[in-house]
């Protein structure tokens, strides 16, 4: 089976986490027929159907371009290797389903307080009754090689064939798989006691189920009304929180810091707020749109908090994301980016909250009070207030913008990060007197403005580490994936900062800083171009009113230096922000355990020029907006040829 088919039915699934609408088949759908305790569910409503139409979308016409075939071959064969655990649990791979279900397909993964979590899978089989039977005999033929035993089992007048099959590790309990088929639905699933379950809610009307889950259901509400009657292809839904503790039970060799876990941090930071996420999916929408999507995030107020302007609880009252009628990109951005974002964000708010955040972190109370008052007060130091010289006078609107050089090269992709200025001079004013006290940063004149660039200190004594938050821009310091006690690296080592143009400007390096104030003013701007008005004209259609966020994306600038560099067999060396987000998802959890970079296991030299493939990539666009409960995030990529 080719990656084509693979990402017909895993891409959007297990890297979106979607979910499908109810399709009319023989027995209930999946979301009636699975548990509440779902904490992560995707399904397609016509399989088939959708992958006709991914293969008519430009990246399926990409992946089945006679170009790319060692490519893709080479990239499904690591791929697979990712998504091994739904062999090991179902017996199962993606080959095995091609031509069997007939209508929805569905994935879940289901939460079991004291056991490693279940995966559950269904599908209509009407009218594929010899596939159905294929399939499971290469199931068992996959069990039986492993050492297991089947037994067939009546249970509501269905017969069940359970698997018992041991485990990798073998001090581990029998691992045991249940599949059946009940009014054309085949349904296979971790655990008879699960598999019985799943056969009670094919009758009556069952409330332990999905479909009964007020996140779900809310999520799923959001982005019908938004979709206006347009049936979604997918749908998918995810409890943030409860999908981490599950996943993590499936998953053995991942190393946990128990002293900082984040993802039980932000639990207990007020972030459980967050209850559900989900979305509707569609491919060839009207106007010429290869993706639509819409991602809902239900997070209510938190009890007794209903009538509080900020809602939640500790941290995740940061998260105060002001709509605004419009957010078109300012005059300073140039008219040839490779990704604009902005996003409307109460700073002052923020920080004020972001305390006790920092004191879960850090492991102790008043971490973050302490570091304050250290700044402020340290001789040696800046001495400077943090929220009144500077957080105080910025504004509430922060922008991205990033591009590349020519030739690519892993540090090719550059950046600017930029905050609205309240009070610009009072603002460089602060910064001047952070920066004078850097060992590491030198002030440069670039016309009218001040840019602060930060360079190697090449000094033979050692400085003194103190234990505080850092006020410099420039030096933004990443967890080393070896040893604590080694000397972390910069992520920005040719970092420049400068106030202008009534902003707070940070470069990832002194000379993309330098084109774009040195432009500024002779130049087309962002705004003005024929893509940019294409992209924000339909998103006023789909997405119209306020909004908090708005991003713009031309796929193939943006993508061009990620591809270069699998060309180059360099993707393990990648600094882009895709090229690092690949490179999390395919590091393997050896080299993740070990500390080292990952080697690039898929046939880059076989890729074609990418000007032979730019016609696949056409421009995108992302709307968020906040609401009382949440957040909606309203996306499409547009087809190349779009007019």
């Amino acid at each position: 089976m080719r990656l084509i088919e693979f990402c017909r039915y895993c891409w959007s699934p297990l890297v979106a986490l979607a979910l499908t609408v109810q399709a009319a088949t023989a027995g209930p759908a999946s979301d009636v027929l699975l548990p509440a305790a779902t904490k992560g569910y995707v399904a397609v409503a016509q399989a088939e159907t959708a992958h006709d139409r991914f293969d008519q979308t430009q990246i399926g016409q990409l992946l089945g371009d006679d170009a790319m075939d060692a490519f893709v071959e080479s990239l499904r064969k690591q791929l697979t290797g990712k998504f091994g655990v739904i062999q090991e649990r179902l017996g199962i791979t993606w080959d095995d389903l091609e031509g069997v279900p007939s209508g929805e397909l569905s994935l879940a993964i289901i939460e079991r307080p004291g056991r490693d979590a279940a995966l559950a899978i269904t599908m209509d089989v009407t009218g594929r009754g010899p596939q159905a039977e294929a399939l499971i005999a290469a199931v068992e033929k996959r069990f039986t090689g492993r050492g297991g035993s089947k037994r067939t089992v009546q249970s509501a007048g269905t017969t069940l064939l359970v698997f018992d099959v041991p485990a990798a590790d073998p001090n581990a309990p029998l691992l045991q798989t249940v599949y059946f088929v009940r009014d054309n639905v085949l349904c296979g699933v971790n655990g008879r006691d699960e598999a019985e379950a799943m056969l009670k809610r094919f009758a009556g009307t069952p409330q332990d189920n999905l479909q009964s889950v007020v996140a779900y259901q809310e999520t799923m509400e959001r982005c019908r009304q938004e979709a206006r009657g347009l049936q979604p292809e997918i749908r998918w839904f995810a409890e943030p929180f409860g999908l981490t503790w599950a996943a993590r039970t499936l998953n053995k060799s991942v190393r946990l810091r128990h002293d900082k876990d984040m993802a039980k941090i932000l639990q207990g930071q007020g972030f459980d707020a967050m209850q559900g996420v989900g979305g509707f999916v569609n491919m060839l929408a009207p106007g010429r749109i290869d993706f639509l999507y819409r991602v809902a995030i239900y997070a209510p107020p938190a009890k007794g908090k209903e009538n509080d302007r900020l809602r939640w609880n500790l941290a995740m009252r940061m998260l105060q994301l002001p709509n605004a009628s419009a957010l078109v990109p300012q005059s300073w951005v140039p008219r040839m980016s490779a990704r604009y974002a902005t996003y409307n964000i109460d700073i002052l708010n923020a920080f004020d909250h972001v305390g006790t955040l920092f004191d879960a972190v850090e492991g102790h109370e008043d971490a973050f009070k302490t570091s304050m008052e250290g700044i402020e007060q340290d001789a040696y130091g800046p001495q400077v207030n943090v929220r009144n010289e500077l957080i105080a006078h910025m504004g509430q609107r922060v922008t991205v913008v990033t591009d590349y050089d020519t030739p690519i090269s892993v540090k090719s992709e550059r950046s600017i990060f930029a905050i609205e200025a309240k009070d610009e001079q009072r603002l460089a004013a602060t910064v001047a007197k952070i920066m004078k006290k850097e060992p590491d940063v030198e002030r440069r004149v670039f016309g009218q403005y001040v840019i602060w660039e930060r360079v190697p200190v090449n000094v033979g004594i050692q400085e003194l580490q103190i234990d505080a938050p850092g006020l410099n821009p420039l030096r933004i310091e990443e967890e080393p994936l070896a040893s604590e006690d080694e000397e972390r690296e910069h992520v920005l080592p040719n970092s420049a900062v400068c106030v202008a143009l009534g902003q707070l400007m940070m470069a990832s390096d002194i000379e993309f800083l330098k084109e774009l104030l040195g432009g500024f003013g002779q130049r087309d701007m962002l705004v003005s171009a024929g893509d940019y008005q294409q992209v924000a004209a339909l998103m006023d259609r789909v997405a119209p009113g306020p909004r908090s966020g708005w991003s713009f994306v031309r796929t193939d600038e943006a993508f061009r230096p990620t591809y270069e560099l699998v060309r180059q067999d360099r993707m393990p060396e990648a600094e882009t922000m895709f090229g690092k987000f690949l490179n999390e998802m395919l590091t393997t959890e050896v080299e993740k355990e070990e500390g080292v970079r990952r080697k690039q296991r898929v046939d880059g030299g076989s890729l074609p020029n990418f000007e032979m493939v730019r016609r696949y990539f056409g421009p995108a666009g992302r709307v968020l907006r906040s609401d009382r409960d949440g957040w909606l995030l309203t996306g499409v990529v547009l087809d190349k040829e779009a007019p």
